[in-house]
């Protein structure tokens, strides 16, 4: 997956460097910043609950046995 490069922002900054050296940061911008880390975050968690969700179905049972439509 690569990172599509977003304007300089309060989210997508790395430092206040970014100014000054905008053109050397411009490939770390879509990992390293505030943006990056909580996409990865989301992603992280996204893995976590599917591994947990499959490692525990077989063990869910319905609360109140099977519920028909009257």
């Amino acid at each position: 997956m690569t990172p599509t490069p977003s304007p300089p922002s309060a989210i997508t900054a790395l430092s206040p460097l970014d100014g000054r050296y905008a053109g050397k940061l411009g490939d770390l911008r879509a990992i390293m910043s505030e943006h990056g880390y909580m996409k990865a975050r989301v992603q992280v968690e996204i893995t976590w609950l599917l591994a947990n969700l499959v490692r525990a179905a077989p063990t869910i049972r319905p609360a109140n046995g099977p519920r028909t439509l009257r």
